[in-house]
């Protein structure tokens, strides 16, 4: 996989990591553009009773597709339920966690292939994140992250038809962006962030330890000639870059805008 695809990944998967610790709460409002509860929405999103199927499209030409599947594990008086057990009337259930699968693929390279990818998140029943497993697969190579609370690690995988080689890291080291950045991409690398964020490289560092800032609001998303209440996540990174997430008030995903041009759009919109 070239450079390209790989620092792409790296970046999507770093910003879900903010996604998921992100635990700001901004009160309550129902209005259009009034602040609400960001615990709110992210609970909607996480017990949504709908998968969401997303076309992702580049300044406009579709190039691929994603899946975002949420899921409750359950617990019950007599211990954990299993997949395709009949379910008894009066047995007491309670939530023990949450989960997301996300499956899809995107044309890449010229001439043009596709690279699919898949990931899965894990929750607690309290919403803090426990494990997070990110695959993407471009034959013939493929790249994968893994990183779990209870080890305070994050391991990187890489396997290619000439090499493969694998790295795992302590928290306490990721807190030093920096010296991983160049040792991944060696002295240039921080000389790089600089020119794409448009300031100096150890703020552009700074900023990304510090995490995005998201808020949280009430809006409304036209579909078709019907005027829908739903939520607006919204975040910047490197002071620059801004992320935009649409979600209805049942926690169902309907638009995600990312920069450059990049947009995972609802059928239910893309339909239309």
């Amino acid at each position: 996989m070239s450079a390209r695809l790989v620092f792409p990944i790296i970046t999507l998967f770093w910003v879900t990591m903010n996604v998921l610790l992100w635990r700001a709460e901004f009160g309550g409002g129902n209005e259009p553009g009034s602040p609400v509860s960001a615990e709110v929405v992210w609970e909607k999103m996480l017990d949504a009773p709908d998968d969401s199927t997303l076309e992702i499209s580049w300044n406009g030409k579709k190039i691929g597709y994603c899946r975002w599947v949420p899921s409750i594990d359950e617990e019950s008086a007599r211990g954990k339920t299993t997949a395709g057990k009949i379910n008894l009337e009066g047995r007491i259930r309670r939530v023990s966690g949450y989960v997301i699968d996300v499956e899809g693929n995107v044309v890449v390279g010229q001439p043009a292939t596709r690279m699919r990818f898949t990931a899965r998140l894990r929750f607690s029943s309290d919403h803090t994140w426990q494990e997070v497993s990110l695959r993407a697969v471009h034959r013939p190579v493929s790249f994968e992250i893994h990183s779990a609370a209870v080890d305070k690690t994050l391991s990187l995988k890489y396997e290619g038809s000439d090499d493969k080689w694998s790295r795992t890291f302590t928290y306490e080291e990721l807190s030093h962006p920096q010296t991983l950045l160049e040792e991944f991409a060696g002295p240039a690398a921080s000389v790089l962030l600089s020119f794409v964020s448009g300031t100096p490289a150890a703020d552009s560092l700074r900023n990304m330890k510090s995490g995005l800032n998201w808020e949280a609001r009430s809006d409304t998303l036209k579909i078709g000639h019907a005027s829908v209440k739903v939520y607006r996540l919204q975040a910047r990174l490197l002071d620059r870059y801004q992320a935009i997430v649409t979600i209805s008030r049942s926690g169902e995903l309907m638009r995600v805008d990312l920069p450059d041009g990049i947009r995972l759009a609802n059928e239910a919109l893309t339909g239309l």
